[in-house]
């Protein structure tokens, strides 16, 4: 059985490397990141930071002015439900550059927080569940090289993210944190709780509601699959009851005990029609400011520029770079086609459709890492299908790439599981490095997808073999010992 993990003993055994990474990362934030937040009005260009933006909403819910119309100095406004700006309502008495800093360490905490919960993900898994009998020897669902992977990976989005004072890291710790309260419960009331925390992620970005749906999806259709287990039963119940409670609370209740009940109701209203309602002519209406940019590697974007570059490369259309520098490019460059729009929304679509099947077949299975691995996949998915993923949201590929190789280990596909994670760590460094290029023709946004994908086809092929005992596949791996061996140790 795998030990618990301990945040004490890691950093006990770990101290002097927590030691530097922590001073690393304040000295830098102090240095670099607080200064993003310099505000002066002849050189706007120096403000550096999208935290502003929603600073400057949550004062205008207060001040009489409409939240989704103010900007900061650079001219980026506020595209999210209203809780997120209320939530940020503490640091609007402070200067800007404070804001920044104060940000800065609360998203440090978090961070923290992210790595604590895969890591508690990863030691739950590797030993006896709630849900399953234990085993008397387990196989390391995890390796140091997947870690390896994760840290190569998200490293830079994630450092992105904290540069820029964005959400991407928010989101992620109450998927994590939810998943492991609902899975790995110490009292029944943890499972309850862990709905509340998947639904907080949705209220503050909508986006993640796709990651929260498939697991909530596989539990349900768990317990459906398993009318005889009533632990299966409870678990379902107790987590959508969480889900739908901690929506209602997070979409309704709390912005209303600030705004009041119509104020907030008019306030959804208007970012419905300002932001969902336009999600699938982002490139026409603009939404959230140049989403044709290179740092958008959504598959809508990465394709669009890829399928540009190449029509140029091969002279049949226009220099692709016109779109970053010319207004009168939009609309007339090859894929602004019909034909080309279509395939790419019918691209996205299928993703969903193709989720959705995946999370037939893990259901059926059942195990906690199959639940796991629908999570990781709605987290690799919300990249693909939405129309705006930025570089720094791809810190959501984190669950992905420790619990994708584990579920293929699981299924005896150790070559596989063993490449499959530094996959995405190789395109997204290259997406870092050579920006100029490698976001001009999409990559980090094409490989994703393919890359998601080509685990799909993995999870369809294995998904509908039962789950496998991973005593049994630790026998597998063990050196077959002689029969007369065994008899004379016997004797």
């Amino acid at each position: 059985m795998a030990e618990p993990y301990s945040f004490r003993g890691d950093l006990r055994r770990h101290a002097y490397i927590w030691l530097v990474l922590v001073a690393g990362l304040l000295i830098w934030g102090w240095l670099d990141v607080r200064w993003r937040g310099v505000i002066e009005l002849d050189r706007p260009d120096r403000h550096r930071t999208d935290l502003t933006a929603y600073t400057e909403a949550a004062a205008a819910f207060f001040d009489g002015r409409d939240p989704y119309q103010v900007t900061n100095i650079r001219g980026w406004g506020y595209l999210y439900p209203p809780l997120f700006a209320l939530l940020l309502t503490p640091l609007i008495g402070f200067d800007s550059q404070t804001q920044v800093w104060l940000f800065y360490l609360a998203s440090l905490v978090v961070t923290l927080g992210c790595y604590i919960e895969l890591r508690r993900l990863a030691s739950a898994l590797a030993g006896p569940s709630s849900n399953s009998p234990p085993a008397p020897n387990t196989v390391p669902q995890t390796t140091p090289a997947d870690w390896l992977a994760l840290g190569l990976a998200v490293a830079l989005p994630a450092l992105n993210t904290l540069q820029r004072g964005q959400v991407g890291l928010l989101k992620l710790y109450p998927l994590l944190l939810g998943t492991r309260l609902i899975l790995f419960p110490r009292k029944r009331t943890d499972i309850f709780w862990g709905g509340v925390a998947l639904a907080f992620p949705v209220a503050l970005k909508i986006t993640p509601v796709l990651p929260v749906a498939l697991l909530l999806g596989g539990l349900v259709l768990r317990a459906l699959w398993k009318r005889a287990d009533a632990t299966v039963r409870q678990t379902a119940i107790d987590s959508s009851l969480g889900v739908a409670l901690g929506s209602l609370a997070w979409w309704l209740v709390i912005p209303a005990l600030v705004l009041g009940w119509d104020a907030n109701v008019n306030y959804l209203v208007t970012w419905h029609q300002k932001v969902i309602a336009k999600a699938e002519t982002v490139r026409a209406d603009d939404l959230g400011g140049d989403v044709t940019s290179p740092r958008n590697q959504s598959l809508a974007n990465a394709g669009y520029r890829l399928g540009n570059w190449l029509a140029y490369r091969f002279r049949w259309g226009p220099d692709d770079r016109l779109v970053d520098t010319s207004d009168a490019a939009a609309g007339t460059m090859p894929m602004d086609a019909p034909w080309a729009e279509r395939g790419l929304w019918l691209a996205r679509m299928a993703t969903l459709a193709w989720l959705g099947a995946a999370m037939l077949l893990l259901s059926r299975r059942g195990q906690p890492l199959d639940l796991v691995l629908l999570l990781s996949l709605g987290c690799v998915g919300t990249l693909v299908v939405s129309p705006i993923s930025r570089g720094h949201y791809f810190v959501m590929l984190a669950p992905a790439l420790l619990f994708i190789p584990a579920w293929l280990r699981g299924c005896g596909l150790r070559a596989a599981a063993d490449v499959t994670p530094f996959l995405p760590a190789t395109f997204s460094l290259a997406h870092y490095r050579g920006l100029e290029f490698t976001g001009r023709i999409g990559l980090l946004g094409v490989t994703t997808s393919f890359w998601l994908w080509a685990v799909l086809v993995r999870v369809m092929k294995r998904g509908s073999t039962p789950a496998v005992d991973t005593a049994n596949v630790l026998t597998t791996l063990q050196p077959k010992i002689p029969e007369q061996a065994t008899h004379r140790r016997a004797a």
